[in-house]
Formats: C-alpha cells, sequence, structure tokens
C-alpha cells in the first residue's frame, strides 16, 4: 500500500488508476473489493496506510 499509484486491470483492460487512497473510496471499485475481501482487520490497516501515505505524499515528505 505504500505506492503512489495503483493499476487495477480486468481482462486485460485498465480499469482503475489512481493513488491508493482515492481508489479506496471508490465503494463499487475493484480495488476497494480487493481490500475489503482480504478481511476487515487487514482492510482497515490498509485504509490507514494508504491514507497515511497519502498526507506524507501531500506534505512534501516523501
Amino acid at each position: 500500500m505504500d505506492s503512489d499509484k495503483v493499476l487495477v486491470m480486468d481482462a486485460g483492460n485498465l480499469v482503475e488508476f489512481d493513488h491508493p487512497h482515492v481508489l479506496l473510496q471508490n465503494e463499487k471499485g475493484i480495488f476497494h473489493g480487493m481490500v475489503e475481501k482480504a478481511g476487515r482487520g487487514t482492510a482497515e490497516h490498509l485504509h490507514r496506510i494508504a491514507a497515511e501515505v497519502r498526507q506524507l505524499l501531500f506534505s512534501g515528505f516523501i
């Protein structure tokens, strides 16, 4: 989750591409669904990491 962009493909086609935090906000998105299928605790952890990394990116720390 420590990435600045995530690319999601379906049947060889690009379907989602953005910062993980942005993709996780789309509850109907494929990336969001994959994260949620990992289980509640894991999903919460990944949501938190994505939000923290986004904050660091926008604050100029990374």
